[in-house]
């Protein structure tokens, strides 16, 4: 968020989560409540973010030999890889769509992605999809994920029990093979209601926040990025518009329960036994403020860009 904005009247009465971080609050409070078209204004503010600093620097229109392009990856879900148009199964790709918005502007990019609908950003994590696994043998509790657009000769895996849908990019070894070159951004984008809820934000999102970053400059040092260093971004997704649905007052699984091997986030929320989490998100306003909350207490974990 770039503009100072106030709070909307709606968001003070949210019950507050059991965040303490005073800078995720502070952000919040400024940032919350400007409406417009969600998928339009995440990919503006997404390249705003990403490449304004290089059209300051080098002024636009680009005249001068041709640039390296930015090396971004892309982990999350459907909500990175679509949602689909109105109607439809077309997929609005945010990826593809930041490379056609920044290539617009003159700024050549090579994107991946690495997807897995209803997904955690804990079941990624570099420590968990190690290189050369053999899917084959029992031990290594894994299965040879393959797509539409993951060839399945690319030796790509995932945990055993995860699943997925031909039109996803399952590939968490992408992240550390970078086969365009070192990673200048790496975007992560959680399970819609995980980082609303505060136990499994700190048990799953920041933790993995923590160590794709540590992975991301281990491995970088001494190469050349386009921001002097690699950059990680945390993708804060929107709520949803009648928050959460009364019928089930509890978050579920994204339907692929096997992305939350710790526990279930019905069990993190504690949402059979008590309605304090879906008291926090029950609404439009209150539900954006819980993820708000979630999302900016990445800045303290390893995230850069929010």
């Amino acid at each position: 968020c770039a503009a100072s904005v106030e709070m909307p009247r709606a968001i003070d009465q949210c019950p507050l989560n059991s965040s303490d971080d005073e800078e995720a609050e502070d952000f919040v409070s400024r940032c919350m409540g400007w409406r417009a078209p969600i998928i339009p204004v995440m990919i503006a503010a997404l390249v705003v973010a990403l490449v304004s600093p290089l059209l300051v620097r080098q002024g636009w229109p680009w005249q001068g030999p041709p640039k390296q392009p930015l090396r971004i990856l892309f982990v999350g879900n459907s909500f990175t890889y679509g949602p689909p148009v109105f109607n439809s199964n077309i997929m609005n790709n945010l990826p593809l769509m930041f490379k056609f918005v920044s290539e617009s502007l003159g700024e050549p990019v090579l994107q991946q992605e690495d997807t897995i609908g209803g997904c955690s950003v804990y079941v990624h994590r570099p420590s968990m999809n190690a290189e050369g696994k053999n899917c084959s043998d029992p031990q290594h509790k894994c299965i040879a994920a393959h797509s539409k657009y993951v060839n399945i000769s690319l030796g790509c895996s995932v945990a055993e029990d995860i699943k997925w849908f031909d039109f996803e990019s399952p590939c968490p070894q992408a992240f550390t093979r970078a086969d365009h070159g070192a990673w200048d951004v790496v975007v992560l984008q959680d399970h819609s209601a995980l980082p609303s809820i505060p136990s499994a934000n700190r048990a799953m999102f920041l933790p993995s926040v923590t160590e794709f970053g540590q992975v991301l400059r281990q491995k970088g040092k001494g190469l050349k990025y386009r921001f002097g260093e690699p950059v990680l971004a945390s993708f804060m997704t929107w709520s949803y518009y009648q928050g959460t649905p009364e019928a089930t007052k509890c978050p579920g699984n994204g339907g692929n329960p096997g992305c939350y091997p710790l526990k279930s986030l019905d069990e993190y929320a504690d949402c059979k036994a008590s309605s304090e989490w879906y008291n926090q998100t029950s609404t439009h306003p209150c539900q954006a403020y819980a993820l708000a909350r979630g999302y900016a207490e990445s800045l303290r974990n390893g995230a850069q860009v929010l």
